[in-house]
Formats: C-alpha cells, sequence, structure tokens
C-alpha cells in the first residue's frame, strides 16, 4: 500500500506526463506503450543498489581541496587551473561495492601527468618513504597507455574501482576487449595522493595491490611486456617504502588487482 505521500508523487509525475505529451516533448505513442507495460506488470524497474563507502575515502569536497593544490605545483605550466574543477556530480551511482567517486586530473603528455602525480603523492604515515622506478620517470620511449585506450586530458570525474580483476594477469585483462578499454592507469597514483588511507589499507586479499594495466612499459630492445605497479614494502628497520615498480604483464597474483575507472 503506497503513502499519500508517494500517490501525491506518482500523481504529480502522471501531470507532468500529460503535460509534456500535450506540447509534443514526449511521443504519445512511446508513453502509452510505456504505461501499459507498467498496468500489465511487463516492465520491472530495478531500485539501485546502495553500497556503504570504504574507510579508506576521502569525501569529494576534500578531494576537490587536494587537487586545487595539485594544480597550483604542477597545473599552471601544463595549461591547468583551479577554476578549471567541475562541480561533484550529483547523480553518481557506484557500479560495485568497491567503486568510488574521484576527481582526476590528465594532462596532455603522458610523462608529465605521471611524474606530477607520483610527485605529489605523500608517502604513507608510520615512517614510509617512496622509491620509484627511475625509468619510469626518465624514459617517455619507454612507457605508454595500452593501445586503443583513450584518455581525455582534462579535469573531470570518474568512478574508480581499486579491486577489479583481482588475480587476473594484466595480460589477460590486455587481451579481453571489454575489460582492455576501462583499465586503469594515471588515476592509480591520483588515488594514492588522495586516498592515503587507501595504501595503508593494501593487504593482498580485500584490498589488493593495484597494477597499473592501463599502462604498457618496456626495457630497451624489448617488447612492451612489463606493466607498472605499487607495492608497499613493510619491513622493520627502515625497510617501509611505497615503491613503484615494474613485472612481466603475464604474472598473475591474487594479492593483486588491475583497477578500473568509467568516466561519470
Amino acid at each position: 500500500m503506497a503513502t499519500i505521500e508517494e500517490l501525491v508523487c506518482i500523481v504529480g509525475q502522471c501531470n507532468e506526463i500529460a503535460k509534456r505529451v500535450g506540447n509534443g516533448s514526449l511521443d504519445s505513442k512511446s508513453v502509452k506503450y510505456g504505461l501499459q507495460m507498467i498496468i500489465e506488470k511487463k516492465t520491472i524497474f530495478k531500485i539501485p543498489p546502495t553500497y556503504s563507502l570504504p574507510t579508506w575515502y576521502v569525501q569529494p569536497e576534500q578531494q576537490i581541496r587536494i587537487v586545487t593544490e595539485f594544480l597550483k605545483q604542477h597545473g599552471g605550466g601544463n595549461g591547468f587551473k583551479p577554476a578549471d574543477i567541475p562541480p561533484v556530480p550529483t547523480n553518481f551511482v557506484p557500479h560495485t561495492p568497491t567503486a568510488v567517486l574521484m576527481l582526476v586530473v590528465n594532462f596532455r603528455s603522458l610523462q608529465n601527468t605521471f611524474n606530477a602525480w607520483w610527485n605529489f603523492i605523500t608517502p604513507p604515515p608510520g615512517g614510509y618513504s617512496k622509491w620509484g622506478l627511475e625509468l619510469l620517470m626518465s624514459d617517455s620511449k619507454q612507457l605508454r597507455f595500452l593501445p586503443g585506450i583513450n584518455y581525455p586530458a582534462g579535469i573531470y570525474w570518474v568512478e574508480f574501482d581499486p579491486n577489479t580483476n583481482q588475480g587476473k594477469s594484466p595480460k589477460s585483462c590486455w587481451n579481453d576487449p571489454s575489460v582492455a578499454q576501462k583499465l586503469a592507469s594515471f588515476h592509480i597514483l591520483i588515488a594514492a595522493a588522495l586516498f592515503p588511507d587507501w595504501v595503508a589499507s593494501w593487504d593482498r586479499r580485500k584490498s589488493p595491490y593495484p597494477n597499473m594495466a592501463g599502462y604498457q612499459f618496456k626495457l630497451k630492445k624489448t617488447a612492451w611486456q612489463y606493466c607498472p605497479y605499487l607495492y608497499r614494502l613493510d619491513l622493520a628497520d627502515d625497510g617501509r617504502q611505497l615503491r613503484l615498480l615494474v613485472e612481466l604483464a603475464y604474472i598473475a597474483n591474487y594479492g593483486w588487482s588491475s583497477p578500473s575507472v568509467r568516466e561519470c
């Protein structure tokens, strides 16, 4: 049994439909067909599921503050400024329990985006430092996006899912067109900068280490057979580091994922 408030809402929606059919902005035959399907219970509408945000998540307003600081440090020379940050989407619905809304900045240069975000990352608290493979930062001829993927330059919101493709090798993700188009690359560096508690949460089980499978890397005179990834070294006695490394792409490990992104 519907409540009075629900009935009033439905009547208002019906009145709006009638008004739009009357002014021609809605097709009368399509409306009649849709309403009849509802009456005959042939159309099932599913309410989008709701998920609890992960404990490491940083709200959009704080993300904007962090990205503003990033743009002050790195955006000017790349043609981006804080005023370019778009408003927070009001209709975001995650597709999975582990997906979150994230603000990204992608410069027109692959290498500039990669270097700027890696340099901007603050290591996790608890005495951590960070170390990255120098070749990844210094030689653009050895790092590229996965062919066929188009990451638009700009500042925009995405859905970021850090747990996608857990246990799969990057190469298997590359070979599946339906998966490859959504693979994250620089987005993972951004996530590490925006969500430091995400980095601290990595445990190889519920929170896997991330492959950056939207990138391909090669050593000189070799094929594009390596994939960058992030790793947190947790040894005692100064052995605590956030590390940026590469691995052969055919290697699969349950403790790693290949995160995905969707534009909002």
